[in-house]
Order: C-alpha cells, then sequence, then structure tokens
C-alpha cells in the first residue's frame, strides 16, 4: 500500500470494475480528465473504480479505506475528478480591481487578484512611479513598488484594502502603476500589473461668485470664474454643484443643508479655466418665490473633477430677486436762454436750434437700488440724449439736464421715460428766424455812418420786423459785431441785453415791427465791418452788415 504513494502518472484513465458488492459496469473511461467533462463522475462509488493518483493521497489521506472496509487500490487505474487536484505548474494572475482606466481619489480602495492555478498561498499589491516615453505613462517592472496591502490566505481568490490616503500620494494628479504578485507555499511567484490614475488634487476654488439682480423682474443673474479641474489652470472641471438658501451658505455644513439649484444653472457645462461662466435663475427656480420681496437668496458652488475629487466651498453671495418699478412722475420743459416754459406762448417763442432742457421727478417702488437709464425723446421721433441715474429703493429723485436742440419747424413733444415708464411733454411750436424775422439800416446813410470820427461815440440802429402773422416772436436774439475789441455805454429801447450789452433780445409781436441801437464808445481810425445778426444758429439767422472808416 505505501509503495503505491511514490507512483505518478500524467494521464489519467477510469475503466469501470466490478465491486467488491458485484455491481454492475460503468462505461465512465476517459484519458486526461478535467472537471469539465467530469461532472458525470458524481456518485461514482469509489469501490468500482481504482484509482493512481499521488497526490490524492497527500491532499486527501484519510480516503485510505472506503466505508465497507475494502482497500482502494491505487496501484492499477488513475482517475481526476473535479474534487481532486493535481500539482501545480505555474501561476496565473488575473489583476481584477481595480479594473482598468479607474481613477483613484484619497480613500481606500479594495484590490483583488485571482488564479485558476492551484497551491497559491499569498498575495501582495503595491504601487511605484511610472515611467514617461513619448508622453506615454508605462509601468516599469524594475521600479521600486511600495507594499500597499497584503493577503496571507491560501485561496484562488484574493484581496486586501488599500489606502490611497497616504501622504506621499497627497496631493498628486498622475498615473502610477500597481502590482499584484501572487506566492505559491515554495516562495515561487508571478506578477500582474495595473496603470491606474491617481487623482487627489481637488479642483480650484471659486472665489468670485457673484448673485446679482437682473434686468427682468425676478431674475438673479449668476456669474463666476472656472476653475482648473487641478490647479494647473488647463483641464476643466467636469461639474458643478450650486446650492441656494435663504440664509447665507458660510459652511461645508451650510452646504449640505442648503436646497439644490434649479433650471438652466443646474446643468451648467462647465467651461475652460478661466472663462467667465453665467447663467440665470427665473421666479420659477427661486423657492418660495413672491413678486417684490424683500426675501434673499444666497448661492455657494463646489466644483467636481473627472475622479470625483470636490473642491472646496466658494465664497457666498445673496441678492434679492430683481423687481423694477421706477416711475416717471412728471416732465418740464424750459429754453436754455431764458428759463421760460417751452410751451408758453403768451410770453416765449421756441426757435429752430434753441436749446431745451427738460427734468422730471423719478420714484423707485422696487426692491433693489439700482441705475437707471433716463431717456428724451421727441414724440414721433427717436431718443435725443439719455442720462445714467443711481436711484434707491423708495427714493423719489430730480431727474435734470437732459437736453435737445430744437429742429423742425412744427409742433413738438418731449417724452422723459425710465424702462417702460414714462411721461409726456406737449404740444409747443418751433418756429424760424430766418424764414420770418426782417432786419434793415435804419438809415442807409447814418447809423452808423459810412465815415465816423476816431475815438468818438456812434451809434449802430437796425429796423426789425416779424412778418410772421400767425404768431408772436419773443426774444428775438440781436447781437452787434464789428470785427474788433470794442464796448457799448448805451443801448435801447430794450433793456434785455447780455454780454456787456452786445446782444439783446427783442419782442415782436405778429406782423410787427422795431428798431433797436447800440452806442458804441470810440474806435480807433480804421477800417471795419459792423454787423447786426438776429437769430443765435448759424444755420437760422438774418444778418445785415457795412463797412465803414474811422478817421482821425
Amino acid at each position: 500500500m505505501s509503495s503505491s504513494r511514490i507512483f505518478l502518472v500524467i494521464s489519467i484513465v477510469v475503466i469501470a470494475l466490478p465491486s467488491a458488492a458485484g455491481a454492475a459496469e460503468r462505461d465512465v473511461n476517459c484519458w486526461d480528465c478535467n472537471s469539465a467533462n467530469l461532472d458525470g463522475l458524481n456518485g461514482i462509488d469509489l469501490r468500482d473504480i481504482a484509482i493512481l493518483a499521488d497526490y490524492w493521497l497527500q491532499v486527501n489521506p484519510e480516503v485510505d479505506i472506503i466505508a465497507d472496509g475494502n482497500v482502494v487500490d491505487f496501484n492499477d487505474f488513475a482517475i481526476r475528478s473535479k474534487f481532486w487536484q493535481w500539482p501545480c505548474e505555474g501561476i496565473t494572475v488575473i489583476f481584477e480591481e481595480p479594473p482598468p482606466g479607474t481613477q483613484i481619489r484619497s480613500q481606500h480602495y479594495m484590490l483583488r487578484a485571482s488564479t485558476p492555478d492551484c497551491n497559491v498561498v499569498r498575495a501582495e499589491f503595491r504601487i511605484a512611479d511610472v515611467y514617461w516615453e513619448n508622453y506615454i505613462a508605462y509601468c516599469d517592472p524594475n521600479g521600486i513598488f511600495e507594499l500597499m496591502c497584503d493577503c496571507n490566505t491560501p485561496s484562488q481568490a484574493f484581496e486586501c484594502l488599500a489606502d490611497f490616503t497616504l501622504n506621499y500620494l497627497n496631493p498628486r494628479d498622475t498615473y502610477m502603476c500597481l502590482r499584484a504578485e501572487l506566492f505559491d507555499n515554495e516562495d515561487n511567484s508571478e506578477r500582474a500589473y495595473r496603470l491606474v490614475e491617481v487623482d487627489n488634487d481637488i479642483p480650484d476654488t471659486i472665489t468670485d461668485l457673484s448673485a446679482t439682480p437682473a434686468g427682468t423682474n425676478g431674475y438673479i443673474d449668476l456669474s463666476w470664474t472656472a476653475p482648473s479641474e487641478n490647479g494647473l489652470g488647463v483641464k476643466p472641471v467636469s461639474n458643478y454643484i450650486i446650492k441656494i438658501a435663504t440664509t447665507p451658505i458660510l459652511t461645508d455644513e451650510d452646504f449640505d443643508n442648503a436646497g439644490n439649484i434649479q433650471g438652466a444653472c443646474s446643468v451648467k457645462s462647465p467651461s475652460s479655466p478661466e472663462t467667465l461662466e453665467s447663467c440665470t435663475q427665473t421666479p420659477g427656480d427661486l423657492p418660495g418665490y413672491e413678486p417684490n420681496s424683500e426675501t434673499v437668496y444666497y448661492y455657494a458652488i463646489k466644483s467636481v473633477d473627472d475622479a470625483g475629487n470636490v473642491s472646496e466651498l466658494s465664497n457666498c453671495s445673496g441678492t434679492v430677486a430683481t423687481w423694477h418699478d421706477v416711475t416717471v412722475d412728471s416732465i418740464e420743459c424750459v429754453v436754455t436762454k431764458n428759463g421760460c416754459e417751452c410751451n408758453d406762448v403768451s410770453s416765449n417763442t421756441v426757435y429752430l436750434y434753441d436749446t431745451l432742457n427738460v427734468s422730471g421727478y423719478i420714484t423707485n417702488h422696487g426692491n433693489v437700488d439700482e441705475t437707471v437709464t433716463a431717456e428724451l425723446k421727441v414724440l414721433g421721433g427717436s431718443v435725443v440724449d439719455t442720462q445714467e441715474v443711481f436711484i434707491a429703493k423708495g427714493e423719489t429723485k430730480l431727474v435734470n439736464g437732459l437736453q435737445w436742440s430744437a429742429i423742425g419747424t412744427m409742433d413738438q413733444g418731449l417724452r422723459l421715460q425710465v424702462g417702460s415708464n414714462s411721461k409726456d411733454y406737449k404740444w409747443f411750436r418751433v418756429w424760424s428766424i430766418s424764414e420770418h424775422v426782417v432786419l434793415s439800416w435804419y438809415d442807409p446813410n447814418l447809423y452808423p455812418a459810412p465815415v465816423e470820427a476816431a475815438n468818438e461815440k456812434f451809434y449802430v440802429t437796425v429796423n426789425i420786423g416779424n412778418s410772421n402773422n400767425q404768431a408772436d416772436y419773443w426774444d428775438i436774439p440781436l447781437r452787434l459785431e464789428t470785427g474788433t475789441e470794442f464796448s457799448v455805454c448805451a443801448v435801447g429801447p430794450l433793456d434785455i441785453c447780455v454780454g456787456d450789452d452786445k446782444q439783446c433780445y427783442m419782442d415782436l409781436l405778429l406782423s410787427d415791427s422795431d428798431y433797436h441801437y447800440w452806442q458804441v464808445n470810440g474806435l480807433p481810425a480804421g477800417t471795419y465791418t459792423v454787423r447786426v445778426i438776429a437769430g443765435e444758429h448759424p444755420l437760422d439767422e438774418v444778418v445785415v452788415e457795412r463797412t465803414i472808416e474811422i478817421m482821425d
């Protein structure tokens, strides 16, 4: 019996034999049987067969004697069933986890390796740096591998929990090489390698999140600078986590307790680093929204990279949901030259190119301080002037200084507008001086005379008439020029004069006429061109002129 235990054959034969109890023959002949084609051997009575397998007795020494006392003859035949093992030849290593392409973060991971072979008693899992060639990472079998974890339980499947939070891995975003090595009981081993990306770097922290009132009622604009996923400013993050609350979000706990943002901002795709990101919240995105409410909505962001690393908490920014309600309460229009109301025909006439000054009061009934654009429009025309006005919520403010240079000899109106709210000023007529003012010298040979004495006072006198039979002409500008410096010592009969009395204003009722004079202080000898001009704009004026000699 003991001599049979040194006999070893590689091929096996199973032949049915008569059992000690006279059992019938069984057709179980096979050569090099394996566990896949020996399923039919389940339940075979060992007394019907002979087994030659020295290794069988090594692994199963207790099966020397069958239950009924018959001894199995191990010298005549051999069989390998799926319950019996042959000695191992080499080790096949299957690196199962982590799978290829895994991104390892700063946490614990289960590492797994298996083998179809027997007699494997332990496994080691190690990590090492990679080497680079043409910007491609490779595992270096000769690298220095640090032990991460091991398993000393004989098996065909090994696993152990590896700690990737170790200091020497943080913070990094690079490729590393993992090695699984299986050992048999004689310390022979085989290895398998796995290239993984170790990404323990968290994305950049967003520090410029801004929540501001939008231009549309109930809307909030969000903006921030896109971060990079590893601090190198090259690769964008994978996604954003944006939270909203009605109290400030200042800590991670606040962030966890805040609600997830809704609407377009919730599906915002990250852009390249340093790009300005923006999105808008609508009233339907805001929890508990009510128009013109004083509720402040606060926002904060964290970003996530492709390995699942999460950034630190951003700054917190909050605002109310905008409610714009600025009304125009009044409008006034005056002629700049005399301060008269534009439509006061009892004492004022608007002439072509007169400068008109428009003002008015506006009130902010909304829930935000804001800067609005006040527009001055010509009724039936376009915007002719604008002014940026800051107005606090609840404030009533005077808008002043909007101007228009009157054009078009017709009835005109002006509109002061802020947003969709406005007030109109109407109507006033614009008239032409050049069409209806008649200007002539008082005397063809006098005032001034063709020759005047040097350094002696002389008069300049003109006739002026209004040929318009539809309107009174108030404040017709009359201006005296001599082509040189001069002064005036008297004027008449007008008493409304400016600029050292060199320009005066004359009133003429419809189809009326009158005269006006200046007494000029003497001029030195010379030739002078004396001009009298009715009107203040070169495109709408009447001129008379005379050349005189001043002689000693």
